[in-house]
């Protein structure tokens, strides 16, 4: 029995996905930074920048990174106006990457977007949807929400991308109602458990 639950227990290790990015924002981040570096790397992937559209705006927020946005109702105004937040995944020359999951906290203001989606793009020109639907903000939090898991798995154009190709994600946020107050949609907070945001997958040498 004892020797039965050792492989067992062997087995669910072996097969957990493993954190290959994330950002954890400590005391010192003050919400409103140009971009922000992945602050855990895989050893053999590239550093990653999280950055804003150029329809949303900076704003102060400790230990998230924080962004004011637009009263845009749909996702196509979203899209048209760069209301999104972005990063990239690519590893490093001799390596491969598959992605199976994001986890993220957001903090949302009464006042800011209610619904988002994640899209990625393998060229960085067509962006396709993640997730089988738009994702509603169930509430409110100010120390932010852990989202859902976004199971990416099953996602092949996700899969064995190797070091000369970059992948791109962005999530987009919309149906916010006031665009000067109270509207911030923010990444975090974090703390010493829990990223802000997170990848998991699998790097590997490049076959």
């Amino acid at each position: 029995m004892k020797k039965l639950l050792f492989i067992m227990v062997f087995v669910l290790s072996f097969n957990a996905k493993a954190q290959i990015l994330a950002w954890n924002f400590g005391a010192e981040v003050k919400g409103n930074e140009r971009t922000s570096l992945s602050t855990y790397t895989d050893p053999n992937l590239e550093i990653s920048i999280l950055s804003r559209g150029p329809g949303i705006g900076a704003e102060k927020a400790t230990l998230s990174f924080a962004s004011a946005f637009p009263v845009n109702l749909t996702k196509e105004e979203a899209v048209k106006a760069g209301a999104y937040y972005q990063f990239t995944v690519r590893a490093k020359e001799g390596y491969q990457f598959s992605i199976e999951a994001l986890d993220v906290v957001l903090r949302v203001q009464p006042n800011a977007p209610k619904v988002y989606r994640w899209m990625y793009s393998t060229d960085g020109i067509k962006f396709a949807k993640l997730g089988k639907d738009d994702v509603k903000i169930k509430a409110t939090v100010n120390n932010g929400l852990p989202q859902a898991t976004l199971d990416l798995s099953s996602y092949e154009e996700l899969k064995n991308i190797a070091s000369s190709q970059t992948i791109v994600f962005r999530l987009y946020a919309w149906g916010g109602t006031e665009g000067s107050r109270e509207n911030g949609f923010r990444i975090g907070k974090s703390n010493a458990s829990t990223n802000a945001l997170s990848i998991s997958g699998k790097v590997i040498k490049q076959k």
